[in-house]
């Protein structure tokens, strides 16, 4: 008798505590996440960007940035995420060398708790986008993505030279990358005169960046070394 007593109050101050939450809470609107929020917080942090507190409702990793660990034993980050265009209208990507800033040549910081890290993997993903693209307009968001992310830099210059050059190229065939023709032409990208060259770019920059983060905690000079060769 008992026992059922205790399973009895067990479910009913399980019931209590979920009233509780339910009053205290609400759920996230995002189909894909619905997770239970804190009425404190003014969006989800589990799924909404830290900046603008808007979801997508397909969404893409590589148009996302998110604070969390560098290294082994960080535990200086928050875990929350951003959009990229959103860090880019706050300003929180630093490419601005010049003075006592060229120690955050190339980094982001987060809009939430302050923590720096490195720009450089999203850019790169920006550019694995760009070659694989099959649309005209997909290829041009993510080159123009990726030269703005490093517009500015010293630090990367010679990487952000490889990106200018495709850049150019494709602007030749379908107009300013940030123009309403450019961003709206849903044409074959196969059918564009340039379009293999400007993968091709897209290719070389991604490998001279990888081969830049395996020497450069070897102190090897990188700048001077570059060939840009295709």
């Amino acid at each position: 008798m008992d026992t059922k007593r205790e399973i009895s109050q067990s479910r009913k101050n399980q019931q209590q505590e979920a009233d509780y939450d339910i009053s205290n809470s609400w759920i996230c609107n995002n189909a894909s996440c619905r997770v239970i929020v804190p009425l404190d917080d003014s969006y989800c942090k589990r799924c909404s960007c830290c900046m603008c507190h808007a979801f997508d409702k397909n969404k893409d990793p590589t148009l996302w940035l998110i604070c969390e660990s560098g290294k082994p034993n960080d535990v200086e980050f928050c875990g929350l995420s951003c959009h990229v265009e959103c860090a880019l209208r706050k300003d929180m990507v630093w490419v601005n060398a010049s003075g006592n800033l060229m120690k955050v040549d190339g980094y982001f910081c987060c809009y939430s708790c302050g923590k720096v890290s490195d720009i450089l993997g999203c850019w790169k993903k920006q550019l694995v986008a760009a070659k694989d693209a099959r649309r005209i307009d997909v290829l041009s968001y993510r080159i123009e993505l990726s030269y703005r992310l490093l517009n500015g830099t010293s630090r990367f210059s010679e990487l952000h030279e490889i990106v200018k050059d495709a850049k150019f190229k494709l602007e030749a065939e379908v107009g300013p990358l940030d123009g309403p023709s450019a961003r709206t032409n849903r044409g074959i990208v196969s059918r564009l005169p340039f379009a293999m060259q400007v993968q091709e770019l897209s290719s070389f920059a991604i490998r001279r960046a990888e081969y830049w983060s395996t020497n450069v905690a070897r102190g090897f000079n990188f700048e001077t070394s570059l060939l840009y060769v295709v």
